[in-house]
């Protein structure tokens, strides 16, 4: 656990912090050369990857903000430290993902063919923020006394790094997603691809995890919002992909 990277005089450098931006700069990088190679503007694609992070970030903040509001209202200054972690994924893809549409509806893109593009890149980008909730010691796992179970400092018992196995997943949708780009069906096929496979991997990942709190039956909030997302996009996914062929 190295919340933080480096002290330059008082400032600190947080680890957290740095690996969502190594993991954006990254996955902007590769992205907007991808978008060049299948004929989307270069500087049109640099600033929809800017608006859908701030977008992201906003959303995500405010998300957690709202699940752990009895923390917050008694510590509002401590609101605005994202650099010490507290982003909820699904409040970030929402709010990013309308930052992105409005964008992309602005400039003429064609829709579609944007998110997929988008869509590739974004778990690769999630898969080093993962690396940096394991470094900062968030969204850890549930005790363990198994031998897969790591030690953090701050506790004196094992707990599942499910940080680690988040990021193994997320690098693996990643990789499942660039090479099915190539052989899509239809436009919007590997967004809805992105959905599902995230949805289903965050489901089941969250039944390891020991810092969110069950809101209904068994379930905490992404769990909720996973079975939501992974219903309704295979609901429109199976209906593109076969429906015009009954």
């Amino acid at each position: 656990m190295y919340p933080v990277i480096f002290r330059f005089g008082f400032i600190n450098f947080y680890t957290y912090g740095f690996m969502v931006a190594l993991g954006i700069l990254t996955a902007g990088f590769l992205c907007q050369k991808h978008a060049v190679r299948v004929g989307l503007p270069r500087q049109e694609i640099i600033d929809l990857i800017f608006w859908t992070v701030i977008g992201g970030i906003i959303g995500g903040r405010l998300n957690y903000i709202v699940l752990n509001f009895d923390y917050y209202r008694f510590h509002p200054g401590d609101i605005f430290k994202i650099y010490e972690g507290g982003l909820v994924f699904y409040g970030g893809l929402f709010l990013g993902g309308v930052s992105a549409i409005v964008f992309v509806k602005r400039k003429g893109l064609p829709l579609s063919k944007t998110l997929d593009i988008i869509s590739v890149y974004l778990p690769l980008a999630h898969a080093f923020g993962r690396i940096g909730c394991f470094l900062n010691g968030c969204c850890y796992g549930k005790r363990t006394d198994s031998s897969l179970g790591v030690f953090f400092p701050n506790m004196n018992w094992r707990v599942y790094p499910t940080q680690l196995y988040s990021a193994v997943l997320l690098f693996t949708i990643f990789l499942l997603l660039f090479f099915n780009e190539r052989k899509k069906k239809f436009e919007g096929e590997i967004f809805l691809q992105y959905l599902i496979l995230y949805g289903l991997m965050r489901f089941f990942i969250e039944f390891m995890r020991g810092d969110n709190e069950v809101i209904a039956g068994p379930f905490t909030f992404s769990q909720i919002a996973s079975l939501i997302v992974v219903a309704g996009t295979a609901v429109i996914y199976l209906n593109r992909k076969f429906g015009r062929k009954c």
